[in-house]
Order: C-alpha cells, then sequence, then structure tokens
C-alpha cells in the first residue's frame, strides 16, 4: 500500500492478542521468545520439553515488508527483491 497506493492504508495496523493469556485460558502451556539470542532455547523447549502436551509458540518477530512480492500489473519477471524506491506506474491496473 505504501509503494502502490498512494499511502492509503487500509488493515495494516492489526493489533495481536495476547497469545500467553490465550494459552493460559485453555489451560494449554506457552512459551514466548521476544529475543534472537534466545531462539534456539525457546525452540527446544517448545518442541521436546512436553511431547505429549499441546504447546502454543508465540515468537516476536520485526516488522519487515514482505519480500519478494510482484507490483500490480507487472510481470512475474519484475519481481520486486528489495525494500527501495521504486517508480511506480500509477495507472497500472492492480493484478
Amino acid at each position: 500500500q505504501r509503494l502502490f497506493h498512494g499511502e492509503r492504508y487500509l488493515a495494516v495496523r492489526n493489533t495481536n492478542p495476547d497469545y500467553v493469556a490465550l494459552a493460559d485460558a485453555f489451560k494449554i502451556k506457552s512459551v514466548y521468545c521476544d529475543h534472537a539470542e534466545d531462539l534456539e532455547a525457546k525452540l527446544r523447549e517448545f518442541l521436546f520439553e512436553d511431547p505429549d502436551q499441546p504447546v502454543l509458540f508465540h515468537c516476536r518477530i520485526e516488522r519487515t515488508p514482505c519480500m519478494p512480492m510482484v507490483a500490480p500489473g507487472k510481470a512475474l519477471d519484475d519481481m520486486i527483491h528489495r525494500d527501495e524506491a521504486f517508480d511506480v506506474d500509477p495507472s497500472a491496473a492492480p493484478s
């Protein structure tokens, strides 16, 4: 929407629920990770500590653009691989 629709945003800043509280409400174990340094240990805990029980794994990630992408009206050969400034044809039909 930033690149192709004149920064007319729709449904882009959604708020996620508190997944840990949600898991607690259903009496399901949850594992939360918000640092890359902890990821290996948290994944190990998620995968192996309670193998016969449901476990919810909430991993916080950095908000980044979804790449690669294809601009509206463009061919797959014109795929965008990096988030850079682009010349956008505003008359291009959405795909």
